[in-house]
């Protein structure tokens, strides 16, 4: 590794002399001797941040280190990025479990440094940047995720899309991702909770063994529907399925519509003026086994909306608008709001969709 200054010169001496024992991060004292490893070469400003100074204003948040490609832990354990073992064990789960949304500020912040603080001391941690919530342009919201667990990091990045290099942001901008932190040891503040997930609209905090992979999906669409709810895009509880020889497009509420043919998205979609799309880009099993979707991501906005009040039902019967909307507002629309009720009539009627009941 070359410096290309004198200061950075200073850094990586510093860095080499370092003491052989892993120090974490607990007073002013450790932060001025704190190890760090690279992966990559940074510039020369950040390496001198890190190394020379420790922790500065600007690397508060561990976070922002590691989004720098820099984490802070012991000296043999290392950072993989966006990469994970084709064979994981399944850990084993933890037998209380609980979903935690918006809680208090202060709370989710105090979850967040328990979290980081936790993993300096692991051998070895996986860090996502390349994903989204959401596949179209209009309804994407980045997502950013580091854990120490192996079996949740392949399979969030089997089920989370991959964000287009044109989307990615050139720099870290916490407005447009949502970042999501995980360690796999229990929180030992959390009272009898063997494990946990805390969310608002920027951040999930993970703790323990996770008994189930699946509310992790409730959780991002959740906070996709907040963000995007500002662009005038809507997030539901459904189907996306396209009729093969028509071209029809189906948005299928409640269950699995009877001859829409072809599956395009499963559990959640994003639907707004420019088309729908869908959310994930695989359905989840109950054993929280990833079937990917090979079919389109994205189409055009929908030519009618199904609501299903029998899954075994064959016949269908047109829904009144009003009736319609309240019916989505209260049963499918993820974290309506004042605005979901308007948005919904107002896409239905500039697209003239057909509304449908199916009995």
């Amino acid at each position: 590794m070359q410096a290309r200054s004198a200061a950075a010169r200073t850094a990586v001496q510093a860095y080499v002399a370092r003491s052989a024992l892993p120090v974490r991060c607990s007073s002013v004292e450790t932060e001025k001797t704190i190890l760090a490893r690279l992966n990559g070469r940074p510039q020369d400003e950040d390496m001198v941040a890190v190394l020379t100074n420790g922790m500065d204003k600007q690397f508060r948040d561990r976070w922002a280190a590691v989004r720098r490609n820099v984490i802070l832990t012991s000296p043999d354990s290392k950072i993989v990025r966006n990469q994970v073992e084709d064979e994981v064990a399944k850990p084993t789960p933890g037998k209380t479990f609980k979903v935690l949304a918006n809680p208090r500020a202060d709370i989710l912040v105090d979850a967040n440094t328990a979290c980081l603080q936790d993993m300096i001391g692991k051998k070895k941690v996986y860090f996502f940047d390349a994903l989204s919530v959401g596949v179209a342009k209009f309804a994407r919201v980045k997502v950013d995720f580091v854990t120490d667990d192996a079996y949740l990091a392949k399979f969030l990045s089997q089920v989370l899309p991959r964000t287009p290099r044109s989307a990615t942001p050139a720099s870290f901008q916490p407005k447009t991702t949502a970042l999501f932190l995980h360690s796999s040891t229990k929180d030992e503040q959390a009272g009898g909770l063997d494990s946990y997930l805390m969310y608002d609209s920027k951040t999930v905090v993970a703790r323990g063994s996770l008994p189930k992979l699946s509310p992790l999906l409730d959780v991002f669409a959740d906070i996709a529907a907040q963000r995007l709810s500002a662009c005038e895009v809507l997030v539901a509880r459904g189907d996306i399925r396209r009729d093969e020889k028509s071209g029809s497009v189906s948005l299928v509420l409640g269950g699995d519509a009877k001859g829409t043919g072809e599956l395009h998205g499963v559990r959640y979609a994003a639907f707004a003026a420019s088309g729908v799309s869908r959310l994930f880009e695989g359905s989840v099993s109950d054993k929280d086994e990833v079937s990917a979707l090979s079919a389109r991501s994205s189409l055009p906005v929908p030519n009618r909306i199904v609501f299903v009040s029998n899954k075994d039902g064959k016949s269908t019967k047109p829904v009144e608008l009003e009736a319609a909307k309240k019916l989505f507002v209260e049963k499918f629309a993820v974290a309506p709001s004042e605005k979901t009720g308007p948005l919904f009539e107002k896409l239905v009627q500039a697209n003239k969709i057909e509304l449908v009941s199916q009995e």
